[in-house]
């Protein structure tokens, strides 16, 4: 049987990528045949390398007389083949493409031709594959469905490899690698950020503050690809960086296939490399805008580590009719260079983040502590920026919650008026500081926490006409150790500020009808949403001896901790009256008081009073909190007041044993007996009975640990808190819209 094949793929570099299985199942379906491949002139050193194509004709995209008599003599050969079948792979999607595309097919003579009928445009085809714009399919599978037809596999993607690599290509690759200082060990991160038109591109800011931060890690260097024509582009990322490797124009594609082989990561948003990374399996970071990432994104797309950002709140649209792409230009920094780290950590990523990119979060909490209202703050905005929110912190400064948020890529506002005692001065200037940046920055969403930063940011919000404002209930300041007077004026400042926000969050079940009894805000105005951990971090195992070996404690030591900042209300004091009355009934009780605070040199002396130095450790802040509360006997939080018990959950979590108090939420989380111990607040002696229970029961205490660590479920999990808080913010924002029109 001797059929001659001509395919026809005039189109990008991109969908000549995609157009690779169906090549292959055609030669599969035709073993015998001469298939020859029709594309732009540009693509010769791929195309020559295809092992699906015998012959090969180019066509050049160009009006010059010189093109012109090219193009000629190209069509005459393709005559004079004799072609008995000609395929066009590519979209009917104009009808000037149809016209052009029926005026070469006119002058080549195929017996027959066979191609995609796009929305009825190629109903004039002897074989033809119907076909929707509208249909919910990617274009290597529309391409295969055209190979299926004429007797191809089905195989929605034949497996490579694609290409013959010539004798040489290695040795050049190679050869430039070591003219740009390239050592073996580093990893190599390509960025290609050029795609014709500047109205087309993520700029070229983002790029390389991405590339800047990826630079950070060790053994990192950044290659530049792309062709001559972005060399400009190139060097400006380039300008930014301390070793980058500009790579633009001076690669052939044979080199580039190479040299993306060895690559750790690209990152792009061009289709072409998109593509050419996707068949060789390499790691992928990219942005599309208008044109939608599950039609022309990488193939297949549930492949892991490969993570398409799509401008979600951006119409479909093709993409050279699109007026701007302002969608792209728009798309945020961080949940792209969330990705890269992770892809970079090992982490399995993968699919489509739809980013909505002119959604932009402000969060606002008091102090940059890492305290329970702290840890949710950043959590929940670590959550959503992996989501594809803009999300930014405004606080006070100086502490290790902003360097977490920074470390996490995300930004930080620091307010200079922000401080935590009311100040006459300093509250009317924070209001006013925090004002203006959102009157500037034009967040859609404004989310307060804690009380102070609750009424100054809900107030600011106000006057600058935000959006959405969300609120956050971690707890009230109006709890019985404060003054009559301070409990009047806190709970009407409550009252007044809930008017300023649509939603309140509220993190525990006793908050909600605390709230209510005090009349804060209507119960439709309120909903729960637990404080969420990373429950898995929690239960992950520990070497016991060696974490309490760098506590200064041993495996034979009844320990004791709770971790809290040491500020007042937390119970610290009456931890160690307990302890002081332990100190004959358990010989080797050890207090370990994890976190840092205000109250850190009056606790101290109070240790050196009560004659205790020998049996209380202050850790101060640690980052490993969970194996530190997973090598602890028991767990205590003797707190005055309490919004939910953030260490609670945590302790529970690690399979430890908990004494709480019934105070704000922790009666929420503890049933008495069942999964941890409960007592009154502010008695030593109830905490010291209570301690000294479970220190002669050790299987009585083994048994409230796993029964807490049983209990603890999807509800206290962080990705649950993320998921429900972007879930208010989306209805919020469908009943905003519906309201403006």
């Amino acid at each position: 049987m001797n059929e001659r094949i001509l395919i026809i793929h005039l189109a990008g570099f991109g969908d000549l990528m995609i157009g690779f299985p169906a090549l292959a199942a055609l030669r599969h379906a035709y073993p015998e045949a001469k298939i020859y491949l029709l594309t732009w002139k540009p693509y010769a050193a791929i195309a020559e390398r295809l092992k699906s194509v015998d012959g090969h004709f180019y066509l050049e995209n160009a009006t010059s007389p010189g093109a012109l008599l090219r193009n000629l003599a190209s069509v005459w050969r393709m005559r004079r083949a004799r072609v008995t079948l000609a395929v066009n792979l590519y979209h009917l999607y104009r009808p000037s493409g149809v016209r052009k595309l029926r005026f070469l097919l006119g002058l080549i003579h195929p017996r027959v031709t066979a191609g995609r009928n796009t929305d009825g445009r190629g109903k004039w085809l002897h074989v033809k594959v119907d076909e929707s714009t509208d249909e919910p399919l990617h274009e290597a599978e529309r391409q295969m469905r055209v190979a299926a037809a004429l007797g191809g596999s089905a195989t929605p993607w034949p497996s490579g490899p694609w290409l013959h690599m010539r004798p040489g290509d290695a040795e050049k690759a190679l050869a430039w690698l070591t003219k740009q200082d390239v050592e073996p060990e580093e990893r190599l991160i390509l960025i290609h950020a050029g795609s014709g038109r500047a109205t087309h591109r993520w700029p070229a800011e983002s790029f390389a503050q991405v590339a800047s931060k990826l630079e950070e890690l060790n053994r990192v260097r950044i290659v530049l690809i792309g062709n001559r024509s972005e060399r400009a582009l190139a060097h400006r990322i380039a300008g930014k960086l301390k070793r980058p490797i500009v790579a633009t124009g001076e690669l052939s594609l044979p080199t580039l296939f190479w040299l993306m082989s060895r690559a750790r990561l690209l990152l792009t948003n061009d289709s072409g490399p998109m593509h050419l990374a996707s068949l060789l399996n390499i790691p992928i970071v990219a942005m599309t805008g208008p044109s939608n990432p599950r039609r022309y994104g990488p193939f297949p797309l549930n492949r892991p580590g490969q993570v398409v950002f799509h401008a979600a709140d951006c119409p479909e649209c093709h993409r050279h009719d699109c007026r701007g792409h302002a969608a792209l230009r728009s798309l945020p920094i961080d949940p792209v260079l969330n990705a890269c780290l992770g892809i970079l950590r090992g982490e399995t990523l993968t699919g489509i983040r739809n980013v909505r990119s002119r959604l932009g979060v402000l969060h606002v909490h008091t102090l940059p502590v890492v305290s329970g209202s702290g840890i949710n703050t950043f959590l929940t905005m670590r959550g959503q920026s992996r989501d594809g929110f803009d999300v930014e912190l405004a606080c006070a400064d100086g502490g290790a919650l902003i360097d977490q948020v920074e470390q996490a890529g995300m930004r930080v506002r620091k307010l200079r008026h922000m401080v935590w005692p009311v100040h006459p001065w300093h509250d009317p200037l924070a209001v006013l500081e925090l004002a203006l940046l959102i009157r500037r920055k034009k967040y859609t969403i404004v989310h307060t926490h804690n009380s102070k930063a609750g009424f100054i940011g809900r107030l600011a919000a106000r006057l600058a006409r935000a959006p959405i404002v969300v609120h956050t209930v971690h707890g009230f300041s109006f709890h019985g150790n404060e003054s009559p007077f301070k409990q009047t004026l806190y709970r009407t400042l409550e009252r007044v500020a809930s008017g300023w926000c649509d939603v309140l969050i509220v993190i525990s079940q006793p908050l909600i009808d605390w709230a209510l009894a005090e009349r804060i805000a209507p119960a439709s105005k309120m909903v729960k949403i637990y404080s969420g951990i990373d429950v898995e971090r929690f239960r992950a195992p520990v070497d016991v001896g060696q974490v309490r070996a760098s506590l200064g404690l041993s495996k034979d030591d009844f320990v004791v901790g709770e971790v809290a900042k040491l500020w007042p209300g937390k119970g610290h004091g009456i931890l160690l009256r307990a302890a002081a009355m332990l100190r004959g009934r358990a010989p080797n009780l050890k207090v370990l008081l994890v976190g840092d605070g205000e109250l850190r040199s009056q606790l101290e002396r109070d240790v050196q009073a009560l004659h205790l130095q020998e049996r209380v450790v202050f850790a101060g802040f640690r980052e490993d909190v969970p194996a530190i509360t997973r090598s602890l006997d028991v767990a205590v939080l003797p707190s005055l007041f309490e919004g939910m018990g953030r260490a609670v959950i945590e302790a529970q979590a690690a399979g430890c044993a908990v004494i709480g108090t019934r105070v704000g939420g922790i009666p929420d989380l503890i049933r008495d007996g069942d999964n941890g111990l409960l007592i009154e607040p502010g008695s030593a002696e109830a905490l010291a009975t209570a301690i000294d229970r479970l220190y002669k029961n050790p299987d009585y205490r083994r048994q409230l640990g796993d029964a807490a660590a049983r209990g603890v479920d999807d509800r206290f999990s962080e990705e649950t808190m993320v998921r429900e808080t972007i879930a208010v913010y989306q209805r919020l924002l469908r009943h905003r819209r519906s309201d403006e029109r």
